[in-house]
Order: C-alpha cells, then structure tokens, then sequence
C-alpha cells in the first residue's frame, strides 16, 4: 500500500500535524449529499485547541466507485492511490478454487480471519469469500471451509492470494481459474479514509466553507 498527502489543503494539513490535533482534536463526517456525479461530504474539524473554533470543509468526489461510511469522530484522515480496497477497481480479477480432502475447517477458518484482522481490515470477510458467489446465498463459512473441494472466493488476485495460502497450508490444494485482466480505464482511482470511513474516486477537492 502507498500514500499521498498531497492532495489535502495545506491548511487542513497544519491542523492534523499538530500536537493539539493528535492529543485533543478530531474530525467529523457531518453530512452526505448527491449533486450530479458528485458526491459531497462535509467534515467538522476539531484541531483541539480550545481557543480556535471548529472548522467545516467541504469535499467533492467525482466519479465515485465505492464508500462505507461510519459517522463518528476520529482523528485520521488519508489518501492512498494503491490500497487493498482499490484493488476490485485496478487489479487482475480471478476465481480460487480447491480440491482436496483433509485439513481442519475451522483451522482454516481462524486463519483466514486473521488475515483480516491483520492485513483487511476494512473489509467484511464474506465480501469475495461469499458474496461475489451466484447462488448458495446460505452458505456458511465454516460449512465452505469443512468442504473437499469447490469454489472458494471471487474478486482481486492479491486479496485472493492470501486465501490460497491459506487453503494450501491447510491441505486444501488450491488453484486459480477465470482470470480477467485489470481495466485499464481505472488506474487512476483514489482512496480516501476517514477514520473508520473510506470513499473510493477519481478527483477530490477540498475547500473550506465557514469562513
């Protein structure tokens, strides 16, 4: 993963610096609106010193692909522009299969929700495992993680890759099908996290609106 921060005002960049905003400060996701393709979020800068009033900026997204919001303070706000989360959008697109008896389901299982916890955390872990899946809608995890052989996730190669490992250490020889290679109409994509937020676009512009 890399980031920039280049992209945020200089201004906005002072404030999050500071000591004051790392002991005392904080921002807030305050309000969501749609106007065209854009879509608009408005943040609550608290820099944490009790003698400088809040702050509200404005932020324009074009082209968005992808959001989760969680509206509650936080106190850190970043851009990537190659993250895990970019990767549906810019990364190969591929399908994880297995085919082997033996192995402990829910070895397998606990594994696989490490991963998470230590290296996905933003996302849910039925999201490639189950969700991308046509069909078997009721289908468990530990039930998928018990069985000999099938498919076992769908979406991004380098997300996928970890389950393979995962499946491999666990006697569950797997393979990959299907391959489609990355858009090439989408490297340009940007992620924005704000606390446990993040928003998925092509251009960001920042501006600063209680002044």
């Amino acid at each position: 993963m890399s980031y920039t921060d280049n992209i945020l005002p200089k201004d906005l960049l002072d404030i999050i610096n500071s000591h004051d905003f790392g002991d005392e400060g904080g921002i807030l996701i305050s309000s969501l609106s749609l106007e065209d393709d854009d879509e608009i979020i408005k943040l609550i800068v608290d820099s944490g010193n009790i003698d400088t009033p809040n702050q509200t900026w404005e932020v324009v997204i074009s082209a968005i692909k992808e959001e989760k919001i969680n509206i509650s303070w936080c106190n850190h706000i970043i851009f990537h522009d190659d993250h895990y989360l970019l990767w549906e959008f810019t990364d190969d697109q591929t399908s994880l299969y297995f085919n082997g008896e033996g192995g402990n389901g829910k070895e397998l299982l606990a594994d696989i929700y490490k991963i998470h916890r230590s290296y996905y955390n933003y996302l849910d872990i039925e999201r490639y495992i189950l969700e991308k899946r046509d069909g078997l809608r009721n289908l468990d995890l530990l039930t998928l993680c018990n069985y000999d052989n099938g498919l076992f996730a769908k979406g991004p190669k380098k997300i996928l890759q970890s389950y393979y490992n995962c499946l491999l250490a666990n006697s569950k020889k797997p393979y990959f099908l299907d391959n489609t290679i990355a858009s090439q109409s989408t490297p340009d994509l940007k992620l924005l996290l704000v606390g446990n937020s993040y928003f998925i676009g092509k251009n960001f512009r920042f501006s600063r609106i209680d002044c």
